[in-house]
């Protein structure tokens, strides 16, 4: 029952507890969006400049 309230309930709290904690979660969402929208950019433009769909981007 720990493990259930630690995953649901306790984020919950602390977000009503901090609002900082909040906006630090929105800001790591927005990263890790920003991130993968950056690599999958990548691969779409080595894509079609080539024709070739290229696994081994960190060689270039």
């Amino acid at each position: 029952m720990d493990f259930l309230y630690s995953v649901t309930a306790d984020p919950i709290i602390q977000i009503v507890e901090d609002p900082v904690f909040f906006i630090q979660i929105i800001l790591e969402g927005l990263m890790a969006g920003v991130m993968y929208s950056l690599v999958a950019l990548g691969f779409c433009l080595i894509y079609k400049a080539s024709g070739v769909f290229n696994f081994a981007q960190g060689v270039m």
